[in-house]
């Protein structure tokens, strides 16, 4: 939300695979799905789903972005 960080996640060895719910204000998600060192946007209620098309990401560096809900991931 207008550049505030909500949640970060560990990507480490290990870490066991989990979805987390994405909503914003008006009622828009983001299904976040973080799985063997990987992030991804795997289901969301934007139109163009270019979030979605977007795929895993793992490098320091990446990022996935959905305009419409206004979110950012990015690998740090």
């Amino acid at each position: 939300m207008d550049g505030e960080e909500i949640r970060r996640f560990n990507l480490a060895e290990g870490q066991k695979s989990f979805t987390y719910a994405y909503n914003d204000a008006d009622g828009d998600y983001n299904l976040i799905e973080i799985a063997d060192q990987k992030i991804r946007v795997k289901e969301a209620s934007c139109k163009d789903q270019i979030c979605v098309r977007r795929g895993w990401i793992e490098k320091k560096g990446d990022t996935i972005v959905c305009l419409p809900h206004k979110m950012v991931i990015e690998i740090i």
